[in-house]
């Protein structure tokens, strides 16, 4: 496993503003909220990774273009479950649509 991620729910966030480590992809909590509500954007933080430092935060973009490149599992922590995803991009298992709607509930 390459390590575990929290889905970082907009409802439970205490910052004002959220932005991806990687693409510096940022969002007042409030248009995360509509954005994650219509299924457009999540981010999650890295709680356990080899790829990711401890509590960087990563937009799904990111995260699915790092799966497009070598497979990836990861366990994936939200509010209510706990999943574990396994990428591969020789399968062409999902994309950005697929997680999300695989992990908001």
């Amino acid at each position: 496993m390459d390590g575990k991620l929290k889905l970082l729910n907009p409802y439970k966030i205490r910052a004002k503003e959220i932005c991806c480590s990687y693409c510096s992809l940022s969002y007042s909590k409030e248009d995360y909220k509509s954005l994650f509500n219509s299924r457009k954007l999540i981010y999650f933080r890295a709680l356990d990774s080899k790829l990711f430092k401890r509590n960087e935060k990563i937009c799904h973009s990111c995260f699915l273009a790092l799966a497009n490149e070598e497979p990836l599992s990861f366990e994936i922590e939200t509010d209510n479950f706990v999943v574990g995803l396994e990428i591969d991009p020789d399968s062409g298992n999902g994309g950005s649509d697929d997680l999300i709607d695989g992990l908001i509930t």
